[in-house]
């Protein structure tokens, strides 16, 4: 039993400062405040980046500012059926145009009207016209332009209105009839073609007005 006694007051005996020191810190100096939380590697990552990118890409195009232009026809409303008189189905005349809340400080009209569904890429342009004066309001059915606007290239390159002509037999196409208000006219020589025309209003757009009608044979 003394044995017993002594070895177990010898085991306290150890234990004692160990105990002491766990309780009292050890003396030993405070852990260091956890440095702040640093973006993970997988954001910065150039996968992640054109993830970001990517998303950014899908964002709509910005297009022109908002306005209360509004383009019509008596013809036809948007998404509606063009008839068959202003296509070449029929006579193939323009249709009657009409629009209405121009911006202030318009100096100039620009008109294009194509067919996004056509085959050939970039679709068909059916008409080009620009500088059409700013006291303006309409284009009546089958109009002569005015002497001071100007007409440009189609998809089949003469300078007139073509009317819509889609292959028999297939699905309606789209045919888009989109007006500019500009801040300026485009001096730009007869028979410039669309995108000639669309990239000289690049800045100088104050409103953008479409309308678009259907058509299949």
């Amino acid at each position: 039993m003394r044995l017993y006694a002594r070895a177990a007051m010898l085991l306290i005996a150890i234990a004692a400062p160990v105990i002491a020191a766990c309780s009292s810190g050890g003396g030993s100096s405070p852990s260091p405040t956890a440095a702040p939380l640093k973006p993970t590697a997988a954001l910065n990552s150039p996968a992640a980046t054109q993830t970001l990118s990517a998303r950014a890409a899908r964002r709509p195009t910005p297009r022109g500012p908002a306005s209360q232009l509004v383009l019509a026809s008596s013809a036809f409303a948007s998404g509606e059926t063009i008839p068959v008189e202003y296509t070449c189905s029929g006579k193939g005349t323009s249709p009657p145009l009409s629009w209405t809340g121009a911006p202030a400080g318009t100096a100039a009209f620009a008109l294009t009207v194509d067919d996004p569904d056509a085959a050939r890429p970039g679709g068909f342009d059916h008409w080009v016209v620009f500088d059409l004066a700013p006291t303006m309001a309409e284009l009546p059915a089958g109009a002569t332009l005015p002497a001071q606007a100007v007409s440009g290239k189609n998809g089949a390159g003469t300078q007139q209105y073509i009317g819509p002509c889609p292959p028999p037999g297939g699905a309606d196409h789209h045919y888009r009839f989109h007006l500019y208000a500009l801040d300026t006219p485009l001096n730009l020589p007869p028979g410039s073609s669309k995108d000639e025309v669309i990239a000289a209003t690049a800045g100088h757009v104050l409103g953008e007005a479409e309308l678009v009608g259907l058509f299949k044979r």
